[in-house]
């Protein structure tokens, strides 16, 4: 949105600022020196993400969703672009910056009304898909809108979902992580989104001289295979229905 009203220049610098800001920010938490046991550093990080690794990969549920939000985070990287080209649609650039802070926005108040109403909280891999395809469905319907209110409504809908997604993610990842790997498995999880969302937003940039209809359908149906994915890498529908 800044971009759009400001330039790229003054957009780019505020970026950087916050980045800068963020940096310093985390200079100020209070993290525990790591207890010396005479290994040296460098095999002390080979070690924990061995074991992290070993984690992500063995354990059914966690490898599962793992590899499910890695995909639909693909999608969710290609958001700004389709957010672009469809601004251009509406008849103004300023808006992609405008329809990408309305699904954040979506996303918190989805993450307020979780926190208020926690729904099948000991169902975090059921939640995950379900939000999964939350998040995909309206954006399904944004190639057929016209006007800028409508695709802004359906961007407010779709964040909506994503914000309880996270939770049932981390809720994933809390409980599902060994105790001798629980800061690796967030580490490496972490690290695999954001690859994802890199891909994606690369593989948006291809598409771009399709229009604006063929990236909004790909960031919907990577949100709604990546539900899929994790139905069929968790066995099926039962077993997401089982407490674990």
């Amino acid at each position: 949105m800044l971009g759009g009203l400001a330039g790229a220049q003054t957009a780019t610098l505020a970026l950087g600022a916050c980045g800068l800001a963020a940096g310093l920010l985390s200079l100020t938490l209070p993290i525990q020196p790591r207890p010396h046991d005479g290994q040296p550093l460098l095999a002390a990080i080979r070690s924990g993400m061995t074991r992290g690794v070993s984690a992500l990969w063995t354990n059914h549920t966690l490898r599962a969703i793992t590899l499910a939000t890695t995909l639909g985070e693909a999608g969710i990287g290609a958001l700004p672009v389709a957010a672009a080209l469809l601004a251009q649609n509406y008849g103004s650039a300023s808006l992609a910056g405008m329809l990408v802070a309305l699904f954040a926005v979506g996303a918190l108040v989805g993450s307020l009304a979780y926190a208020r109403y926690p729904v099948a909280d000991h169902l975090p891999e059921l939640r995950v898909v379900v939000l999964l395809a939350g998040v995909g469905i309206p954006l399904l319907l944004l190639p057929a809108t016209t006007g800028a209110l409508t695709g802004s409504a359906l961007f407010v809908v779709s964040g909506l979902s994503y914000g309880p997604l996270l939770i049932a993610l981390l809720t994933n990842r809390e409980r599902q992580s060994p105790a001798d790997a629980h800061i690796q498995v967030f580490a490496l999880a972490a690290g695999l989104r954001l690859t994802g969302a890199a891909a994606g937003a690369a593989v948006a940039g291809w598409f771009t001289t399709h229009g604006a209809g063929w990236v909004a359908d790909g960031v919907a149906l990577s949100q709604i295979l990546a539900a899929l994915l994790g139905i069929a890498l968790m066995g099926g529908i039962r077993p997401l229905l089982v407490q674990r």
